[in-house]
């Protein structure tokens, strides 16, 4: 009989619950599924308490300078993988796991911890779009894409925020166990198999709409009141009193981007929460959220989210 494969899990005060407990879970169904094919361990730098963002308290009874084997070593998120909060001691023995590990795995802001850990390879990993900023300022020398859901380069594996660390939980899974035993934990799970890792992280949908302000600061709300409308850049700027060139020039600065690309990816956004209700067809939604035609708003739909409309709709 196979020796089961030791997942370990490194967690520090102020982790997010999520983060741990999801792909945890994802690994004890797989258990349940395919007769214990998975050692799962809980470490930290420290024993005793661990606590949560949330306040969920852990007891952790092995630190990281007692585990002696691992196969998968998964590094979990939250504010405090942001922190500067491991010594260089700590740091040094992480990096020697993970350098020992068949395969190194970060879930959200886990990146942050992984990219601490200075490995010696190089890759590529990603991360919640709304840490994009602070890692790129705290790692400037290392890739990182706050598009893809999760991403693996050779050992190293990271996911996006809390719950894309389930999806790729599975297709860890999936590669050691089959596709069988990965849709049956799915279904156990009651999630959906699966999640392509390139797939665009749909948490990200507004997010422009909280850096609105000055004279442009109720633009977000008038546009989606408009939204079925064909609205034009001259429209936008006489509603809110500007000239086209003053509202291209205030718009660049207050949203970092073009009107054009802003009001398509807007129009997107509302098209995606639209197509979980049934009632309404593709071509309704089209209609619905401004585009002049049905294919032009699958091809506009499927560049963005790397995903048909109904495919969509199919899966989520």
């Amino acid at each position: 009989m196979n020796q089961p494969q030791n997942i370990v899990f490194f967690v520090v005060d102020e982790f997010q619950p999520l983060d741990f407990f999801g792909p945890f879970e994802v690994f004890a169904a797989a258990n349940q599924a395919a007769a214990n094919q998975y050692q799962l361990t809980l470490c930290s730098n420290k024993k005793g308490i661990i606590t949560s963002e949330s306040g969920i308290k852990l007891h952790v009874d092995q630190t990281i300078y007692q585990v002696t084997s691992l196969d998968t070593l998964i590094l979990c998120g939250g504010s405090g993988a942001r922190k500067e909060q491991l010594s260089s001691k700590d740091l040094a023995q992480l990096s020697k796991l993970a350098c020992r590990a068949k395969r190194v795995v970060s879930i959200c802001t886990g990146a942050f911890l992984l990219a601490a850990l200075k490995l010696p390879e190089e890759f590529c990993i990603t991360t919640h779009w709304a840490h994009e900023n602070e890692f790129n300022e705290s790692y400037p020398n290392l890739e990182l894409n706050c598009k893809a859901l999760y991403l693996q380069q050779g050992k190293i594996w990271s996911s996006a925020g809390v719950t894309a660390g389930i999806d790729l939980s599975l297709a860890l899974i999936e590669q050691d166990l089959g596709t069988a035993i990965a849709n049956s934990v799915a279904r156990q799970l009651v999630v959906y198999m699966k999640r392509p890792g390139d797939q665009h992280q749909f948490s990200e949908p507004l997010k422009h709409q909280f850096s609105a302000k000055g004279r442009l600061a109720k633009l977000p709300e008038w546009l989606l009141e408009n939204i079925h409308k064909s609205i034009t850049l001259v429209d936008i700027a006489k509603h809110f009193g500007l000239s086209l060139r003053q509202f291209n020039r205030v718009f660049k600065a207050t949203f970092k981007t073009t009107p054009a690309k802003y009001l398509e990816s807007l129009r997107l956004d509302q098209a995606r929460i639209l197509i979980s209700n049934k009632q309404f067809t593709i071509e309704q939604i089209s209609q619905k959220v401004g585009f002049k035609s049905a294919d032009s708003f699958r091809r506009a739909f499927e560049r963005k989210f790397s995903i048909t409309p109904s495919l969509y709709r199919q899966q989520f």
